[in-house]
């Protein structure tokens, strides 16, 4: 039986989305998933929230330079968030 898990990641890559899928596989119980770097794409956001299915609240950070998609597009393309237990926020980020 596996245990749930809450992971905290920064990414500041090019190659992120590898990087993420990578621990899909090497975290499969994550339950709480805080992206702590800026999160450069819905598709990232997207990519993120659907590939470790136990998932149940997940945080973002951005940038303010960054446009982020509307809520409602997020919700239409996640299929994790059609959970009704589902919680995910975004914090931007304001450069001093």
């Amino acid at each position: 039986m596996n245990k749930f898990v809450d992971v905290e990641i920064s990414i500041v890559s090019k190659h992120s989305d590898y990087i993420i899928e990578e621990l899909f596989h090497r975290f499969p119980s994550v339950k709480h998933l805080i992206y702590k770097s800026s999160i450069q794409s819905k598709q990232t956001m997207i990519c993120s929230i659907d590939g470790f299915k136990h998932l149940s609240n997940a945080s973002f950070f951005a940038d303010l330079l960054v446009a982020l998609p509307k809520h409602v597009s997020i919700i239409k393309d996640c299929q994790q968030l059609e959970k009704d237990n589902f919680t995910y926020r975004f914090y931007y980020l304001k450069k001093i």
